[in-house]
Parts: C-alpha cells; structure tokens; sequence
C-alpha cells in the first residue's frame, strides 16, 4: 500500500493519518491526522461510497466461513489468541522497536514465520470475544512482518526508523518509500520514489 503526502493510498476512498502516514516523529503523526480527515471528508462529500461495495457479499461470505473454522477448532495452548498476541508483542518489542539492526530484524522474523506455520493454523474463539481476539492476532502478525520486512529493506536511518547498523539519513539513495503487496500468495517487498509533494531536500531543490 502507497500513502502520498496528501494521505491518499493507493486504495481508492481510503486515507491515512498518524504513525501509518509519512510522518517521521510524534508532532507530525498529529499533522497527517488532521489533513487525512480534511481530504477524507472531502472525497466522502463528493462521491457515492456506497456504490463501490461491489464485491462486499462475497467477501463477508469468506469471512463468515473463516469464523466458522476457528470456532470449531478444540481449544490448544498454541492456538491460544492472547498468548499469539503477548508472543508477537514481545518480538516486536524486543527487535523491532525504534532502535533496530540487520540481526534483530531477521530474529524478528524468523520468530513471526514460526508463529505463522506453529500458532496461527491452531487458533480457535471461544465464543464472539474470542473471534475478535484470534482475527486481531493474525492481524497484528500480518502487520508485525511488513512492519519488520520494510525497516529491513530501508538501509538507513530516518524518522521513526532508526537502524544502528546505518545511523545516518541518506537521501542519496532513500528518498523513496518501501512498499508491500502480495504476490504469488506471498508478502513482496520494492521500493519507489518519493513523490515530493510539500518539501524538498536541498539537493533535491529546483
């Protein structure tokens, strides 16, 4: 997914805001929130939202079915979704906090791969709270391995990306935004240029 410096993504009517948006400290997550609203409201103003549900049937029905298995699997320690989500907390936690290096990351996500294979094919609710529970887990995995696989990639230091093995910001090579997309059944990591909206470095200046 791509977010612009307008808080637009790449997924038509969606906008983000906070620490999800190109900002690179705390005060700026306040920024893109307010100009996320201001360019959702907008875009919600001007045209039909509703009419672009298309495809919402058939993806409710995927979910129901989804409910269906983890409410039928027999409880098991490894499937327990509070302890997946203390498990993946603590990885995170302890390598993929604001400091990182090239080890801890892929500690990192060699510890979430085995979650994935080990944990996530066990999970199981008990009841409604429990549905909750198993989905924000394998969401919270999904996300802690883009969040990993991305900070891996980017080769320097920048914002809220601070890697000890390259301390140093280096526009030179990492004025562009690390993306992800699924592809082949599989989470793929590239790269491309920053679309330099409001601010220009000074090497980058007309």
């Amino acid at each position: 997914m791509t977010i612009n410096e307008r808080t637009e993504t790449n997924l038509k009517g969606l906008y983000a805001g906070g620490e999800v948006a190109n900002g690179s400290s705390m005060p700026f997550c306040l920024v893109t929130g307010v100009i996320a609203g201001l360019y959702a409201g907008k875009y919600a103003y001007e045209t039909e939202i509703y009419k672009q549900t298309q495809n919402i049937e058939a993806r409710i029905r995927d979910v129901e079915t989804e409910i269906q298995k983890i409410l039928k699997r027999s409880p098991d320690q490894k499937g327990d979704p509070r302890g997946i989500k203390a498990k993946i907390k603590s990885i995170m936690m302890t390598h993929v906090g604001v400091l990182k290096t090239q080890k801890g990351l892929e500690t990192a996500l060699d510890q979430l791969r085995q979650i994935r294979e080990e944990n996530l094919p066990k999970i199981y609710a008990e009841g409604l709270r429990g549905v909750r529970e198993a989905f924000e887990a394998s969401n919270m995995l999904t996300t802690s391995e883009m969040v990993a696989k991305a900070s891996l990639q980017r080769t320097e230091s920048r914002g809220l990306n601070q890697r000890l093995d390259y301390p140093n910001r280096d526009d030179e090579h990492w004025l562009k935004n690390v993306l992800i997309k699924k592809e082949g059944g599989k989470m793929a990591v590239y790269e491309r240029p920053v679309d330099l909206v409001f601010f220009k470095p000074e090497s980058k200046r007309c």
